[in-house]
């Protein structure tokens, strides 16, 4: 098989060789920014120990063990002096919703009167970014009009399971994880609406419960998580992206709803060869969920770090058998700890989840919100309030919407 210089025209080689093309700019740039990165600031503390911050036009990982990078910074940018002279410095991943900090960025006054943190190691941080890095400088080189630094991570942060701003084809916007950034469809791009209109609903409701809220979408047989908003005490977080298989009794709110993409009879399938009492049991609580509109799970037999871990495996190798079926006996498992006929006002609860649909104007659930992280041991009365605020929370985001398909956030230029 010829190669692809094999394939050139014998006029194309002899021009070459005759007059080799200076490579342009534009066109360096134009195939360079084909390849998506996140908008990344380098910080330092100046001689002052104020905190000073760029952003940065180059954020590559070399090496796990050690923890190396490379960063490439303008050579007159703020805080380059003041990374060569202390040898430190933190790289914070901005989040997408910080426009106003990345705008801030390219004027002449830079960052200004904006919110900052101290990693644990002592370098400063931007306040609400996606992730940081706190960095031990190893080298430093000079090019023409940058400054390349190879640094080793001494320490690292996620936060709050925010989604990163993307640099991409010379402009910034959103990340959307999972499948659902590439699925053309009708309902893809309405789950994406409620991802967006969502966003500050879910924060407030988290913050005022002290608890974790996600949107969930149905994605070719799985609930996939694609937006959190944690405020929680609890170690527990969910992970953006992760994703759980849609077997009874999970997705219920999914299960025969117009443009879930599951019939009643498929999902019921899922359930393989169980016996009569367990479908009846899973056909009595679909219709219980359809009827009242919302859906809790209580404690059972397994522990909520139980089912974290088996989650986890299976989200990161869901092609292991020994995750899916060690995932799908723990869920079977759990089946009559979902939706009770009841909530009792005097009773005492441990509940592990609760969630409510949000639908379409014709009636399509499009996504679910769902609440973690309760408290233990508590009343029905709480309970029902819970779920009261989780549904006016839906409700909000119903009204919302509009039905015309979402349209992507126009990059920043």
């Amino acid at each position: 098989m010829g190669s692809a210089r094999d394939a050139m025209t014998d006029k194309d080689a002899n021009e070459d060789a005759a007059s080799p093309r200076a490579l342009e700019a534009e066109d360096f740039l134009e195939v360079t920014s084909q390849v998506p990165s996140g908008a990344c600031v380098m910080a330092a503390w100046n001689r002052q120990q104020e905190p000073v911050g760029t952003l940065l036009t180059g954020f590559t990982p070399v090496s796990q063990a050690p923890p190396s990078l490379v960063l490439v910074v303008l050579k007159d940018a703020p805080g380059v002096e003041d990374v060569r002279r202390s040898g430190r410095c933190s790289v914070a991943v901005l989040s997408e919703d910080q426009d106003a900090l990345l705008r801030a960025l390219s004027l002449p006054g830079g960052l200004g009167s904006v919110e900052w943190r101290v990693t644990p190691q002592g370098s400063p941080v931007l306040d609400g970014v996606a992730g940081w890095l706190d960095c031990r400088v190893l080298q430093t080189h000079e090019t023409s009009d940058t400054v390349v630094v190879v640094a080793e991570a001494i320490d690292a942060g996620l936060a709050e399971n925010r989604r990163p701003m993307l640099r991409y084809q010379g402009g910034f916007g959103q990340f959307v994880p999972g499948r659902l950034s590439s699925l053309e469809s009708v309902g893809a791009a309405a789950a994406q609406r409620v991802v967006e209109l969502a966003r500050e609903p879910i924060e407030v409701l988290a913050r005022d419960l002290g608890v974790e809220c996600s949107v969930i979408t149905y994605e070719e047989d799985h609930a996939v998580a694609v937006a959190v908003a944690n405020h929680s005490s609890s170690a527990r977080r969910t992970r953006l992206g992760s994703r759980i298989p849609v077997v009874p009794p999970l997705g219920i709110h999914f299960a025969a709803n117009p443009g879930s993409g599951i019939s009643e009879d498929e999902w019921l399938a899922k359930l393989g060869d169980a016996d009569a009492p367990e479908v009846d049991l899973v056909r009595a609580q679909l219709a219980r969920v359809r009827e009242r509109g919302w859906s809790i799970t209580l404690s059972g037999p397994l522990s909520v770090p139980e089912l974290d871990e088996l989650v986890g495996a299976y989200s990161e190798s869901s092609d292991i058998p020994e995750h899916t079926s060690a995932l799908v006996d723990a869920i079977r498992s759990m089946a009559a700890y979902h939706e009770p006929e009841e909530i009792l006002s005097d009773e005492v609860y441990d509940v592990i989840a609760m969630s409510v649909p949000v639908r379409s104007p014709s009636g399509a659930a499009l996504a679910v919100l769902r609440l973690l992280g309760l408290p233990p041991q508590v009343t029905g009365s709480e309970v029902l309030l819970w779920l009261s605020m989780l549904l006016d929370t839906a409700r909000s985001v119903e009204a919302l919407l509009e039905p015309r398909p979402i349209t992507s956030r126009q990059a920043l230029t």
